[in-house]
């Protein structure tokens, strides 16, 4: 990994100098991510400007040029709004007037809120994890597998 031992060259370089300098080299970095970003038709200057070095390293190894899709904002706020309400419901015990109380939406967003609609959402959540937790049991190399699988149905 090339960009690893680069990444490793400049933050040796920049523990032996001062701040400012390593300010320096991020905004002519991201002057030069803006300018690539440009040539390439890619969003590299916005997910610089996220990211950490390191971090950024790790997403272009990853995806090398390929597409990577983003949620809609909302489909974030959902996917957020559903992990708070099956980790309060589900790990923690709690019932639908304490997460109500807990989250504490203004009145306009209540209907984000609703029990039925979260509670259908958590059992579907639920159904898939134990889908998805049958799957890699029947991927594990176990001598008594059906054995495993009858335990885990229990």
């Amino acid at each position: 990994m090339k960009n690893k031992k680069v990444l490793g060259i400049i933050d040796s370089y920049f523990n032996e100098s001062k701040l400012l300098d390593k300010q320096i080299f991020n905004i002519i970095k991201l002057y030069i991510y803006e300018i690539k970003a440009r040539q390439f038709g890619s969003d590299l200057h916005i997910i610089g400007k996220l990211l950490q070095p390191e971090e950024l390293n790790a997403v272009v190894e990853y995806y090398d040029g390929d597409i990577l899709k983003m949620p809609k904002k909302s489909e974030l706020l959902e996917a957020t709004f559903l992990t708070i309400c099956f980790y309060l419901k589900e790990i923690k015990g709690w019932n639908w007037l304490q997460i109500r109380e807990f989250v504490n939406l203004p009145e306009a967003d209540k209907d984000l809120l609703s029990s039925i609609s979260i509670g259908k959402q958590i059992n579907n959540l639920k159904e898939t994890m134990g889908k998805d937790m049958m799957e890699l049991i029947k991927n594990l190399d176990i001598e008594n597998l059906q054995d495993a699988i009858n335990e885990v149905q229990l």
